[in-house]
């Protein structure tokens, strides 16, 4: 299965995670790369953190994190650990003569239940405004803050800046109950290649909304590597972003200089986040690049598009196209889905 698409409970847990004493405990069977006794999204974010290069496992642990026992540490073994996870491999795995047992899902709720995260449904249709966090701190990751003029909450894009953004967030997203669709834009300027990633959906048991990241790299990086960084503060881009649900306007945020754009309101906590929900959802966003030169090769990348993605159906399905519905861009007004407009460097582009 092919791994696409990032979002904030996940960074919260990588926050989660990265505390973790990584030499303090031996991991004792196969996936438990913690050694907490237990295969679950914290293992498969500390190997894909040893991967990127965030944290370095001791011996032992990176023999529980190579799951396929092919001798080497990839994102294929944290996808694997997370597909166990996750219930989308419910058989008993046996590599490196330990034995990974059947996972029991977990529930948002006091109840235990074994069926998969994205048919869990509480019996509270609207989230509780008051319920979400309303602290402003620059360092805190898991940070929401309330904006009256724009009728939503937004999350703070400073302190996202270290995680950058890797293929594989938005296989681990899934196990926060998130389920979302995205798009990725890429495209080489000056001597990086850029990648400016759409996301619109279901975030956890509280929020609906959308997200916009900018991220690049040396364009010498070995392809191989999924890690993009974010953008730097002298690199950010102005960037706009509405949000409408059956074309009823829900919120809408002006541009503003950012490496990651965003906005949140209380949703219904039984949508699933697959795409049955999300293609209702219609995002119009405007980004202003630097010159003609960033402008047109944004465009070259937004042409090349032929595909969204939404990670509910990719881990509901078995198939190499999981997840995939076809969608394209051409020049039009900007607003209709599937149309982009230009007017100097700026780029207006429409999408469900």
């Amino acid at each position: 299965m092919k791994a696409k698409k990032i979002s904030l409970i996940i960074m919260s847990c990588i926050i989660l995670v990265s505390s973790v004493l990584v030499s303090a405990t031996s991991a004792t069977k196969t996936g438990d790369v913690n050694g907490n006794d237990d295969v679950n999204s914290s293992d498969a974010l500390l190997v894909l953190q040893h991967c990127t290069g965030l944290v370095t496992l001791n011996e032992s642990w990176q023999v529980a994190a190579d799951v396929n026992n092919d001798g080497k540490i990839t994102a294929s073994d944290a996808l694997s650990i997370l597909q166990i996870a996750t219930g989308v491999n419910e058989n008993i795995i046996t590599t490196n003569d330990q034995t990974i047992p059947t996972i029991t899902y977990p529930t948002p709720s006091s109840t235990t239940t074994n069926k998969p995260m994205t048919t869990w449904v509480t019996t509270t249709t609207q989230a509780n405004i008051s319920s979400i966090s309303a602290t402003t701190s620059d360092n805190n990751a898991f940070s929401y803050k309330y904006i009256a003029k724009d009728k939503c909450f937004i999350i703070n894009d400073e302190a996202y800046k270290k995680y950058g953004k890797n293929e594989l967030y938005d296989e681990i997203a899934i196990s926060a109950n998130f389920g979302y669709d995205t798009i990725n834009i890429y495209f080489p300027y000056k001597d990086k290649n850029w990648m400016i990633q759409f996301w619109k959906g279901k975030y956890g048991m509280v929020l609906k909304g959308a997200e916009i990241g900018v991220y690049n790299r040396s364009i010498s990086e070995d392809a191989s590597n999924m890690l993009y960084c974010s953008v730097s503060e002298s690199e950010m881009l102005p960037v706009g972003l509405e949000l409408y649900e059956n074309n009823t306007l829900l919120f809408a945020r002006p541009q503003r200089n950012t490496r990651l754009q965003t906005g949140f309101i209380p949703g219904d906590s039984s949508n699933s986040g697959n795409s049955a929900y999300t293609s209702k959802l219609k995002v119009i966003s405007s980004i202003t690049f630097n010159d003609e030169e960033m402008t047109v090769a944004f465009v070259g990348g937004l042409q090349a598009v032929s595909k969204i993605y939404n990670n509910v159906d990719a881990i509901n399905a078995n198939d190499t196209n999981a997840g995939y519905r076809s969608f394209t861009f051409t020049e039009g007004d900007g607003s209709t889905p599937g149309t982009y407009s230009v007017n100097g460097n700026t780029v207006t582009l429409s999408w469900s």
